[in-house]
């Protein structure tokens, strides 16, 4: 939370700079990333713009990619399901509802 209060002189300036700090903690930027660990590493699948030799906190998240190859349609062929319904269910519909 930032306080407005009057201030001079070097209060002034060490206010700045800490009010500073906080605007720019404040707009530290999240990056989403993917990447692929061979066992030992992480390795980007894009270049990253990161400071080197600095900390960074990193979240694993495993991307589950859907498994049916091919095109659209194959993949949704691939969510759809059949249910076991009565015949004439498309013309009664409300009837079931």
């Amino acid at each position: 939370m930032v306080t407005i209060v009057k201030k001079s002189g070097k209060h002034l300036n060490y206010w700045l700079k800490s009010l500073l700090a906080e605007i720019e903690a404040l707009l530290v930027m999240n990056k989403k990333v993917t990447a692929v660990f061979d066992g030992d590493v992480l390795h980007p699948d894009a270049p990253l713009d990161l400071k080197p030799n600095t900390r960074y906190v990193i979240t694993i998240q495993e991307l589950n990619e859907p498994s049916v190859a091919g095109d659209a349609w194959d993949v949704l062929e691939a969510m759809t399901e059949t249910i076991e319904a009565p015949p004439d269910w498309s013309s009664e519909h409300d009837h079931y509802l």
